[in-house]
């Protein structure tokens, strides 16, 4: 009984070592044919802010946004998107919320978040499919300041 115990014990634990971050997983497949990465730091969203700064609206919709980092492999073979549906499911999301989840006709898109209180200061949106990407947004930003952002770039 206790080999068998321990074995679990093992299986559980190396099972968090394979979790990847979603920096880990941008990192392993920015380099594949057909990716396409985009990464806009904290100095870049400094520089956008202030070309924003003679929009009122815009500057308010940037304002709780610190950086976003987004990897598309809609372009990439479907081994590629194969594996990195395996990887999503291993994404570390301890310490994040579920927000949503969908599921329609073979593509799934899960978007966590990272609170503080009434604060999100972490945004993850996965797909895995035919249209597989994943993007991370760091910032400060309320539910309000979300859904505003929505209403305003949601398709019409």
């Amino acid at each position: 009984m206790k080999r068998i115990l321990a074995a679990i014990v093992a299986v559980l634990l190396c099972a968090g070592c394979f979790a990847q971050s979603a920096a880990g997983i941008m990192n392993k497949y920015k380099c594949k044919k057909g990716a396409e990465c985009v990464n806009v730091g904290s100095m870049m969203m400094g520089v956008v802010k202030l070309f924003a700064s003679h929009d009122d609206e815009a500057k308010n919709m940037l304002k709780p946004f610190r950086s976003i980092h987004m990897i598309n492999l809609d372009d990439c073979d479907a081994v590629v998107k194969r594996e990195f549906a395996a990887d999503a499911k291993r994404l570390k999301t301890k310490g994040y919320g579920e927000l949503m989840r969908v599921n329609d006709n073979g593509e799934r898109i899960v978007v966590y978040t990272r609170q503080e209180g009434d604060r999100i200061k972490e945004c993850l949106v996965v797909s895995t499919g035919d249209d597989s990407f994943l993007v991370q947004i760091k910032g400060n930003a309320t539910m309000e300041d979300i859904d505003r952002w929505i209403k305003k770039n949601a398709k019409k």
